[in-house]
């Protein structure tokens, strides 16, 4: 008896372990077939050892902006694969070369800091300059010109520079034609591209067909461009510059009016913290996992 006891946790030991509420514990059984308790004489769940080991797994990940429809049904193994992938792509953003490139701009040694870009993206690769310089550098450069110590003009120097080098990469890519395509786009307001352009590489390098509107599509002209370019999804970025209450007002508008063969798909500083997002709309919390959530849509679609 105290053996099955030691080896066993009730839902509320579950829970009280891992974070994960006992609702969401619940309905996980019914949606992925993950976790699978026991039941004791009472009729009470008992979780055994692996299975809580798996969960705090999860939960990890899942406090890395990973979604539960992605990863409760991978296996253990699975789990370890993954959690290696992200711990790998943090040590690369921890990269001080982008401190060194913010301090050379401080000073201004613009050019020095242009010829190193392109001498990391060749040597790096589209996805890991994007994780490792691109963006951890983008957000430095926003934050030092706020903080008034970087001059406006340095700030649209770099990015329009950076803009055209992802540019460049992502045409490397220009002849894909796969059974998976996506719409990008942002929405009225939002005149920040650089989210995009980083997103369409990305995808181009998962594989995927990309059609990128540009920036700032009225909602009713996404609605003709779903029925007219049939895309299997629609992408939005959102920058931290949008009011939650109208991330939330536009997302509930764009859930009743994109046709429901779309899967949408939504992403950025302005939506990654946000609660009470309409059911329907699957959210990218960080850019690193943007593949999972691209695998995650591929077994969807192949299952319909």
């Amino acid at each position: 008896m105290n053996k099955h006891v030691n080896l066993t946790s009730s839902i509320e030991e579950v829970s009280r372990d891992t974070g994960i509420g006992k609702d969401t514990l619940r309905v996980w059984e019914r949606r992925y077939g993950f976790p699978q308790p026991r039941r004791g004489k009472k009729g009470e769940r008992l979780y055994p050892k692996e299975q809580l080991d798996r969960l705090r797994s999860i939960s990890r990940l899942l406090d890395q902006g990973c979604r539960p429809g992605s990863i409760v049904s991978m296996s253990p193994e699975q789990l370890d694969i993954l959690a290696e992938q992200l711990k790998t792509v943090k040590d690369h953003r921890d990269n001080p070369k982008v401190d060194e490139m913010v301090g050379a701009l401080g000073e201004g040694r613009t050019q020095e800091v242009l010829q190193s870009l392109r001498v990391m993206l060749k040597q790096q690769g589209p996805q890991l300059f994007t994780y490792d310089i691109a963006a951890p550098l983008l957000e430095q450069i926003g934050h030092a010109w706020a903080n008034g110590q970087l001059s406006i003009y340095m700030e649209h120097l770099i990015t329009n520079h950076l803009g055209n080098m992802l540019n460049e990469a992502t045409n490397e890519f220009s002849h894909i034609e796969d059974d998976l395509k996506i719409l990008l786009t942002t929405l009225p307001g939002e005149r920040h591209g650089m989210g995009l352009l980083m997103v369409e590489l990305l995808l181009r390098a998962e594989g995927v067909e990309t059609i990128n509107l540009g920036v700032e599509t009225p909602v009713d002209q996404l609605v003709e461009a779903c029925i007219g370019l049939n895309p299997q999804v629609l992408a939005l970025s959102f920058s931290a510059i949008h009011k939650r209450a109208s991330v939330i007002a536009v997302l509930r508008e764009l859930s009743d009016k994109i046709p429901v063969s779309v899967i949408l798909l939504a992403g950025g500083e302005g939506i990654s913290k946000l609660r009470s997002i309409p059911e329907r709309i699957r959210v990218v919390k960080k850019l690193d996992t943007l593949g999972i959530e691209v695998r995650s849509i591929r077994q969807q679609l192949n299952k319909t």
